[in-house]
This record gives structure tokens, sequence and C-alpha cells, in this order.
């Protein structure tokens, strides 16, 4: 099996989607208003938001590695659906901090406010 084949060019070409773009450049301006106004709830909500975002992209990859069969016709909104439940796993998942990755990104962000110390 050549696993470059796997997912074939939709990998790439889902990467980087207009909505994924648009909630980087939102991601970036929230962080640095947080930053500037030495708010410490909206930090920890942007790095629960950047949680999010990289859980995103690790269930998208994922799912573009299951290799596609045309054995069974799928319907025309399944693609969709999929998508629409792979966003609601990732604020489900991001929600239940279950993997820390908000919680030690805001220990470390939070060293630089001036603020208390975590």
């Amino acid at each position: 099996m050549d696993i470059n084949k796997i997912g074939g060019s939709s990998i790439n070409n889902n990467l980087y989607s207009t909505k994924q773009i648009g909630q980087e450049s939102e991601f970036e301006k929230r962080l640095l208003n947080a930053y500037e106004n030495k708010d410490e709830e909206a930090l920890k909500e942007v790095c629960r938001e950047f949680e999010g975002l990289l859980l995103n992209m690790v269930y998208k990859q994922m799912r573009a590695t299951v290799v596609k069969s045309n054995l069974i016709p799928k319907p025309m909104g399944r693609e969709i659906f999929e998508s629409m439940l792979d966003d609601e796993l990732v604020k489900e998942a991001s929600k239940d901090r279950s993997y820390g990755l908000a919680e030690e990104l805001y220990k470390q962000l939070s060293r630089n406010l001036g603020g208390r110390k975590v």
C-alpha cells in the first residue's frame, strides 16, 4: 500500500480552508487583544480556542487517511455531516480539558502578562 495515495489530494486541499484561515486571523487578533489588555480570562478562552483549532486539524487529517471506497455510494450530504460532526467532537473534547494543551499554553503565556503567576 502506497501511503502517498491515502486520502489523495484532499489532504492538502482540506488543510487550510477559507474558514480555517479566518479563524486563525480572528484567533491572532483575540490573543493580541488579551495580551494588550492583560485579561487573563480572555487569554484562557483564546488558549481553549487554540486547542480546538489544533484538534480540528487533527480530526480532519485523521478522516483524510481513511481509504475511500466506491463499493457503497455515499449520500451527497455525507461530507457536510461528517465535517459538522467533527466540529462538535472538537468542541466537546476541548471543553473537557482531556488533552490539557490549553492549560499548558495558558500557563506559558500568562507568565508574560505581569499579573498573577500560575
